[in-house]
C-alpha cells in the first residue's frame, strides 16, 4: 500500500501527522503534506513535496493514491466522501495493524468515558506483573513508531480512530456509549456505528451489558448480575466480592464498572485474575479525572475530562456523601439540556454554578423548573471564587464541566489546569490574609 511509486499524502500535522511523516521518511518516501492551517514545523523533514492548505486540498485531493488521514479529520468532509472510490484513506493506526499487529498481544479500550484511565490501569496491571507493555493510541503515543519490543500492546481508541479501523485486536474492550462529537459524526446513529465498527470484525469482544443494544451479537458480557459487576460495595464476580472499594485508589461505581472490563479481559488472556489486586491500590489517578485537591479551605475536585452529561452525573453520585457545589458549562454542542437539568434537579446538590455556552442554557432550564440553588456566570475564574463563598465546611467543589471545553479553552486538559492554577492562587491569597 505505501510504496515509493504511489502519491501519497498525510492530511493533518498533530502526532499522528508526524508519526505518519517520520515512518515515511525511515523508508525514504516522499509525500504531501495536506493540513486546513499552514503548518510551521514540517520544515525539518527532507521528504516533504508540496504543502497544501485549507481549500486547496478539496481541488488536488483526488490526485492521490494513498492520504494518510489524522484523526481530527472526519471522515464525513466532503473531499473524503466525493474522492473515497478513487483514493485510499487510512490512518497511522491501520498502517501499524497492517504491519505489526499479528506479532503482539493487542488490547483495544475504547468508550465514551473512561477509555484513558482503563487502559492506563490495565497497562499497570501488566506491567505489575513483569511484562513489557506499550501503552499508545488516543492517550497520547501514536501506534506508528512505537518500540517493537513489548509483550503487551494496550490501545486507547477514539470514535475518530475507531471508526476507519480496519483489523481487530486480540481483545476490544467496550466501556460504554453515550452521545458524542456529533460534529465529527453528524449523527448520534453515525457515532454510535463508528464507536462499535470494531466490534464487528474478527476477535474477542468484551462489552458492557448497558451496550448491548448499540453493538451486536456473540460479545463476551460484563456488568451483569451473574459476571463482574461493581456496586458502592466492590467489584463482584456473581455473588462474590472479588476486591473491596477500599482496595481501589480509583473512586466512583463507573470506575470500579471499567474495572470488570479487565477482570473479564484476564480471564480471556489465561492471566491470573487475583495478581490485579495489588496494583489496583498502588495506581495513581489520571490527572483531571475525578482529581482531589484537599486544602485548608476544602476539598476540590478536578473532572475536567468530562465532556458529557453522563460523565458529569458519574462524577457526582462518587461524592453522594458530600454537599456537592457543582460548577459546569463549556461548548454547546446541542445535547439534551433540559433532560439534563431535570436530572440535576433531583441529585440534591448544594449550589449549582453554570459558565460558557452550555451553562447558559442548563441556567435557563433550572430556572424554568422552579431550581433556586444556581446561578450563571460566564468565565471559569469567577465560578470558582463564587464557588468558595457558597460552599459548606463540609462540602465539595466539584467541577466536572459535561460539555467540551472548546468554546475557551484549547481543551479539557488546559480548563483543568486553570482550574487547578485558580484554587491553588485562592488558597496563597487566603493564607496571607490570614498572618
Amino acid at each position: 500500500m505505501i510504496e515509493q511509486n504511489k502519491n501519497i499524502a498525510i492530511w493533518g500535522w498533530g502526532k499522528e501527522g508526524i508519526a505518519a511523516a517520520r515512518f515515511l521518511q525511515k523508508r525514504n518516501i516522499n509525500f504531501t503534506l495536506l493540513n486546513d492551517e499552514d503548518p510551521e514545523t514540517h520544515s525539518f523533514l527532507e521528504n516533504v513535496k508540496d504543502v497544501v492548505v485549507g481549500k486547496e486540498i478539496q481541488q488536488k485531493i483526488k490526485d492521490f493514491d494513498v492520504v494518510i488521514k489524522s484523526p481530527g479529520v472526519s471522515l464525513y468532509r466532503k473531499e473524503i466522501q466525493q474522492n473515497k472510490n478513487r483514493v485510499h484513506f487510512t490512518s497511522v493506526t491501520n498502517l501499524w495493524f497492517e504491519l505489526y499487529g499479528s506479532r503482539f498481544t493487542t488490547i483495544i479500550i475504547t468508550g465514551t468515558k473512561g477509555k484513558s484511565t482503563t487502559a492506563s490501569l490495565f497497562a499497570h496491571i501488566l506491567r505489575n506483573q513483569g511484562f513489557a507493555v506499550t501503552l499508545a493510541g488516543n492517550i497520547g503515543q501514536p501506534l506508528l513508531g512505537t518500540p517493537l519490543d513489548s509483550n503487551f500492546y494496550v490501545i486507547e481508541l477514539s470514535s475518530y480512530q475507531a471508526a476507519d479501523l480496519k483489523y481487530s485486536a486480540s481483545i476490544n474492550i467496550l466501556l460504554n456509549l453515550y452521545p458524542e462529537h456529533l460534529d465529527w459524526h453528524k449523527s448520534v446513529a453515525k457515532y454510535f456505528h463508528d464507536k462499535t465498527s470494531i466490534f464487528r470484525l474478527n476477535g474477542t469482544n468484551i462489552v458492557n451489558a448497558d451496550c448491548m443494544s448499540e453493538n451486536t451479537a456473540y460479545s463476551n458480557i460484563y456488568n451483569t448480575k451473574d459476571s463482574y459487576h461493581a456496586t458502592v460495595e466492590g467489584i463482584f464476580h456473581g455473588k462474590n466480592r472479588i476486591i473491596s472499594c477500599d482496595e481501589i485508589s480509583l473512586e466512583g461505581v463507573h470506575n470500579y464498572t471499567n474495572i470488570c472490563a479487565i477482570f473479564t479481559a484476564f480471564s480471556f488472556l489465561n492471566l491470573p485474575v487475583e495478581k490485579i489486586k495489588t496494583p489496583l491500590k498502588t495506581f495513581t489517578p489520571l490527572e483531571h479525572r475525578l482529581q482531589k485537591i484537599e486544602t485548608p479551605q476544602g476539598i476540590y475536585v478536578s473532572d475536567s475530562i468530562s465532556t458529557t452529561p453522563e460523565s458529569t452525573i458519574a462524577a457526582i453520585e462518587t461524592f453522594s456523601n458530600y454537599r456537592v457545589t457543582l460548577i459546569l458549562g463549556g461548548q454547546d454542542r446541542g445535547l439534551d439540556w433540559k433532560g439534563f437539568a431535570k436530572k440535576l434537579q433531583n441529585l440534591n446538590l448544594h449550589f449549582i454554578i453554570t459558565t460558557y455556552q452550555s451553562g447558559k442554557k442548563i441556567y435557563d432550564f433550572l430556572q424554568k423548573l422552579g431550581y433556586k440553588n444556581t446561578t450563571y456566570i460566564d468565565e471559569l475564574g469567577s465560578a470558582i471564587l463564587l464557588a468558595n463563598k457558597v460552599n459548606t465546611p463540609s462540602g465539595i467543589i466539584l467541577f466536572s464541566p459535561a460539555a467540551p471545553s472548546y468554546d475557551a479553552f484549547t481543551n479539557y486538559k488546559e480548563k483543568g489546569d486553570f482550574f487547578v492554577h485558580q484554587v491553588k492562587a485562592n488558597e496563597d491569597t487566603l493564607k496571607k490574609n490570614d498572618h
